[in-house]
């Protein structure tokens, strides 16, 4: 049965399940993928720790949900095609220890009515390239964004626009953006198809947990921007996650920072190498990439962003955490390491109060900062200050300026006023530390010392261009603000002239519809003329259709007349037929009273042989018998020696037949004679033939149309045959009369 039903497919499009004698021609082998897909089941059966709910949209022959089923989860497939869901419920049917069902049904209707939680697992490949080319890109994303809301993990293999056919103009291009909406997303794989040389991508998606390889977990907070400040500075390109007890953070290579996301995403895998054996640092536990993404899987630091808490203004040990992150830049710095963005944002606290420095792909050998004021130790000093007073702002368009010592409190003034003194070239993260740490334990008051001029004024300096700054920003912010407002009003006084200009423009068609009309009177009356002629040719078609229905009539009145007619004519066939039935009754009665007769005349022929007169002439009898054999002994001898003489002299007399055809009234008059000895007359045929004097092939038959004597149709019967045949006659013409 599976061999037929296999034998009715459009296309075998996967391996049959269990069947591997009919899966040698399919048309996508199936196997790559499964092994894929294999990994994200056993990683999700590890996270729920239970049987795994799994529906297959677009399902064909059921390989995949078949598989699954085996795996032991409990899977539902979806299929259009009739064909395609009699095969799975026969397979089924054959694979009874299998939880597995199937349903013919459209994709968007199965989606539409899906339920919270019905299904763990979706798998979606190569199906949604069809629905974006009936129904569009917008409600491929809509469904694809229930679906992830509705359900645990999805696995979706997207077809791309760059594939020859039919529907790749109907899909986007860049195919991430169907699950733009989606949380976690990740491409998994590429795999070839049957149609086009250009693997597809095969994403795991989830709104719930990611998954790396066979590794799930879930997640408890999620985001595109890695702090306050950030406020889209990825422009979308990363994606960080927050687990129980890890930390994920993914970023795009095909974006247009796609270039520093990758050098990034190597710096940190190259820094975290090197750095490994110290504290403070989280551990790498799983990193891998793509020629689209990278991702980077660390232990968790569980704590807050110092960002978070100097904005809350919470309260915490300020000095504990500044030489916390000091210790870790002189465990970067004896690896000739360097951080170029030490911030607020790039420092998690622990419920400790642990400072931890984070964003290890801004780590390099490079001893400079990623922006103004670009020497890293004086970028650590407005770090100093921000940490210090809690007053951190946006870096925009510059950060903080504060760099003098004389806007620290203590015992921050005092420590950097002496580190100001040493040469630029002689700074140090170790000498620093090491300063602040003997600041920190005198026990004494905040220093009272006498500023020098050039103090003095670097100080004024830098309050006026923080100024200068705030009045910047604020002077932009009122801008943009003012641009916005403009923006907005221009757009009402659009809406309301447009309004206005609508109004006028019905206003005008109102006017130019009435000239029009009576500009177009006379066209107009011209229009109702040809409509008033156009109606008079309706009419006279009207008329002639009437007629034509009449002569229907008229003729349909005829066949009911022919119809009786026929009713009639049969009606005197039957009683013809119930006559005929009534004389043939009457002569099987007549037969009957021939058989009494001919019973009589055999009693009387029997009565005739048992007289003695029978006995008497009987040697008479005897002799005219033997006469009569010697006779016909003598005749067949003679016809045998005529036959012989024909065959041997075949070619004389072939010739000779030739010359009587050729004389009309002799070939006649021989015709009428030979005519009566049919047997002889059928030889001289044959010769003629086989001399070629007449045409033909075959045994012989005698000529159409002419009568033979009716004598001769009974020479072979004797005389006492023939008196016995002319009574018979003679009573049956008198019983007729």
């Amino acid at each position: 049965m599976i061999e037929y039903l296999v034998s009715q497919l459009p296309e075998v499009y996967q391996p049959i399940y269990g069947y591997p004698d009919l899966s040698s021609g399919v048309s996508r082998p199936c196997h790559d993928r499964l092994d894929k897909i294999f990994d994200v089941y056993t990683a999700l059966k590890g996270l729920l720790g239970r049987q795994v709910k799994v529906l297959d949209l677009g399902c064909a022959q059921g390989f995949f949900s078949l598989s699954l089923a085996q795996w032991g989860a409990s899977v539902h497939g979806v299929d259009f095609l009739d064909k395609n869901i009699t095969l799975c419920r026969a397979l089924a049917e054959i694979n009874p220890q299998l939880d597995v069902s199937f349903e013919e049904n459209r994709i968007e209707n199965v989606i539409e009515n899906i339920e919270l939680d019905q299904y763990d697992l979706v798998l979606g490949l190569s199906v949604f390239h069809h629905i974006a080319y009936e129904k569009g890109e917008i409600f491929v994303k809509d469904i694809l964004d229930r679906l992830a809301s509705r359900t645990g993990v999805l696995v979706v293999e997207i077809a791309l626009r760059e594939e020859p056919l039919y529907w790749a103009a109907a899909q986007p291009e860049d195919p991430r953006s169907f699950l733009k909406s989606v949380a976690f997303v990740h491409e998994i794989a590429r795999h070839s198809t049957h149609l086009a040389p250009i693997p597809r991508p095969l994403f795991v998606a989830s709104n719930r947990c990611w998954i790396l390889g066979k590794t799930a977990e879930y997640f408890e907070s999620w985001s595109e921007n890695p702090h306050a400040f950030a406020q889209g500075v990825h422009e979308g390109g990363r994606r960080y996650f927050n687990g129980k007890h890890h930390f994920l953070k993914l970023l795009s290579f095909d974006h247009r920072l796609g270039l520093r996301n990758r050098q990034e995403y190597e710096q940190e895998v190259k820094v975290r190498e090197a750095l490994r054996s110290e504290a403070n640092i989280s551990e790498l536990l799983d990193f891998g990439c793509s020629e689209k993404e990278g991702w980077l899987l660390s232990e968790r630091i569980h704590g807050r962003l110092l960002l978070d808490l100097l904005r809350e203004r919470v309260d915490f040990d300020r000095q504990a955490v500044i030489l916390s992150v000091l210790e870790q830049l002189v465990r970067f710095e004896s690896h000739g390491l360097y951080h170029d963005d030490v911030r607020s944002w790039n420092v998690m606290v622990d419920d400790k109060e642990k400072a931890y420095v984070i964003d290890y792909g801004s780590i390099s050998t490079k001893p400079q900062d990623c922006v103004w004021p670009n020497n890293i130790f004086l970028s650590f000093l407005i770090f100093v200050y921000e940490v210090s007073t809690g007053n951190v702002e946006e870096p925009d368009p510059l950060r903080t300026i504060a760099i003098s010592p004389f806007r620290l409190p203590y015992p921050y003034r005092s420590w950097i006023r002496a580190f100001w003194n040493i040469p630029m070239n002689k700074w140090t993260f170790c000498d620093m530390h090491r300063t602040l740490l003997e600041f920190s334990e005198k026990d004494q008051e905040d220093e009272i010392f006498e500023k020098a001029p050039m103090e003095v004024w670097m100080e004024a300096i830098e309050e006026a261009v923080q100024q200068q700054k705030l009045f910047i920003k604020y002077t932009r912010q009122q801008y943009l603000d003012s641009i916005r407002e403009s923006r907005d009003f221009s757009q009402d006084v659009a809406a309301s002239h447009s309004k206005e200009i609508n109004s006028l423009k019905g206003a005008i068609q109102d006017i130019e519809n009435l000239l029009a009309a009576r500009l177009h009177a006379p066209e107009m009356l011209e229009a109702r003329l040809v409509a008033e002629s156009e109606n008079s040719r309706l009419e006279a078609e009207l008329l002639n259709a009437q007629e034509n229905l009449k002569a229907l009539e008229e003729k349909f009145s005829l066949l009911q007349d022919q119809a009786v007619e026929y009713e009639r004519r049969a009606i005197a066939a039957e009683n013809g037929m119930r006559e005929n039935l009534a004389k043939i009754k009457e002569l099987n009665t007549h037969s009957h009273n021939w058989w009494i007769h001919a019973t009589k005349a055999e009693k009387n022929f029997s009565d005739v042989k048992n007289s003695l007169s029978w006995r008497i002439t009987a040697p008479v009898r005897r002799c005219g018998r033997l006469c009569i054999s010697v006779g016909f002994s003598v005749r067949h001898l003679l016809n045998s020696i005529v036959c012989k003489t024909i065959e041997i002299l075949w070619l004389p007399l072939s010739r000779l037949i030739s010359f009587v055809l050729k004389r009309p009234k002799l070939s006649a008059f021989l015709n009428n004679r030979l005519q009566k000895y049919p047997k002889l007359y059928g030889q001289l045929i044959d010769v003629a033939r086989r001399g070629g004097v007449i045409l033909g092939s075959g045994a012989y038959l005698p000529p159409v149309g002419i009568e033979r004597n009716e004598d001769a149709a009974h020479t072979d019967m004797t005389a006492r045959a023939l008196r016995i045949k002319s009574a018979l006659e003679s009573s049956i013409k008198n019983k007729k009369k």
